[in-house]
């Protein structure tokens, strides 16, 4: 076996591997989930009413409602627990096996597969580094990884591939011939496309950041593809986005009511102390912040990392600022701009954390350097933080399995 062949076997191997140790970690806490979240009850019922009738149950992202339905018609016999934990896992499941390609390519074969598995394994389970615990969602904090909102989970996994393709339209990426640009044009807008149709979360903060970014950096002499811009992200998301406006708000569906602006309004309900709320929001972010602090001088010159930390400043805004007026206020349905682009920004920090290791790390003479000594401290305090978030999450998915403790 010639050793490229032998390396992608390995490659798959893992692949396997790290999809057995998800599905292991993400069966348990979805079982409780689909049982006892009533998200999931009520999403299986929109589910079964669309596209059939036109009720007050009805809801404008319907990615997550059609595989419920898909599998409905697959398992006719099964329980609405199965179906929910199929449908749910189903958009788990491929997560970190996405990240773990892309953190690979990144490795340049430097760093070992399974050191890449855990980071992968690592970053779907991170959460806010949390001190006060009044609700089983956390809210307050702007927590990466939430277990019972079904189409927040959905969205997920379409929002990693999303930033990437979106910086493609400010860093101007060569392509072969015309042919090839059209095709990641046209994947680029399904992308969006199934994104927005997961949940529009992301979209709405992706569109005005990405809009500033690339204004930023026309003005700063660099190449904006504009093209690829509007026709691969632009026209598709926004048709789409304005389909779920008109048929959420302006018919009078789902909760009902009206976008309200002002700040900390939603927060205040669910954070006792206003002086928290500041505090739970760095905890939400010390690696990133810690990744910036440390890298500094490459931090503030890599393309992927300051876009997504403007993203994540967009869908933030809408986070603390926003509510939705009338008997949705308590859902707290802007919250998940916030919640989807942290995913993206903690992401974002990982990757450039890899890439600054295997950048000190690419000459061997490096390693037994004073210099190397100091990189290896550097990065060793980043991925200690990173452990912490790891460490929060997995108290958070502990707890989340005793939900029903939990008052709501």
């Amino acid at each position: 076996m010639k050793r490229e062949e032998w390396g992608n076997l390995r490659s798959y191997a893992w692949i396997i591997l790290l999809l057995s140790l998800s599905l292991a970690i993400t069966a348990p806490v979805m079982n409780v989930a689909t049982r006892e979240s009533g998200d999931f009850q009520n999403h299986y019922q929109r589910a079964l009413q669309l596209p059939d009738t036109v009720t007050h149950r009805a809801i404008g992202h319907v990615l997550f409602h059609a595989v419920v339905k898909v599998y409905r018609q697959l398992m006719p016999a099964a329980s609405q627990e199965a179906l929910l934990l199929a449908s749910i896992l189903t958009f788990m499941q491929p997560l970190p096996v996405i990240i773990f390609l892309l953190l690979k390519k990144a490795s340049r074969e430097i760093l070992p597969n399974i050191v890449v598995a855990v980071l992968a394994l690592a970053l779907t389970v991170a959460a806010p580094v949390t001190i006060w615990i009044e609700n089983p969602d956390m809210i307050g904090y702007i927590n990466s990884i939430v277990y019972h909102n079904p189409t927040l989970i959905a969205l997920r996994l379409f929002v990693i591939p999303l930033s990437i393709m979106s910086l493609w339209a400010i860093n101007m990426r060569s392509y072969h011939d015309f042919n090839q640009r059209f095709f990641w044009l046209l994947a680029t807008a399904a992308v969006v496309m199934l994104a927005t149709l997961s949940k529009p979360s992301y979209t709405i903060a992706l569109f005005p950041g990405l809009f500033v970014f690339a204004l930023w950096r026309r003005l700063k002499g660099g190449t904006v593809d504009w093209v690829f811009m509007i026709w691969g992200l632009y026209i598709p998301g926004s048709i789409v986005l304005a389909i779920e406006y008109l048929y959420v708000f302006e018919a009078g569906l789902e909760h009902g009511g009206t976008i309200m602006i002002e700040p900390l309004k939603l927060m205040r309900v669910w954070v006792p102390t206003i002086w928290r709320i500041p505090i739970q929001l760095v905890l939400s972010l010390v690696f990133p912040i810690g990744v910036y602090a440390l890298y500094f001088d490459a931090a503030r010159k890599n393309l992927y990392l300051n876009f997504s930390w403007i993203v994540f400043g967009v869908g933030a805004m809408y986070s603390y600022a926003f509510y939705q007026l009338g008997p949705g206020f308590k859902s707290g349905d802007s919250l998940w701009s916030g919640y989807s682009a942290v995913f993206v920004l903690m992401f974002a920090s990982l990757l450039f954390l890899v890439e600054q290791h295997v950048q000190g790390f690419g000459n061997k003479e490096v390693k037994l350097s004073r210099r190397g000594l100091r990189l290896l401290a550097r990065s060793g305090i980043a991925v200690s933080i990173f452990a912490i978030h790891v460490l929060s999450g997995l108290a958070y998915y502990i707890r989340f399995l005793d939900y029903t403790l939990y008052p709501r």
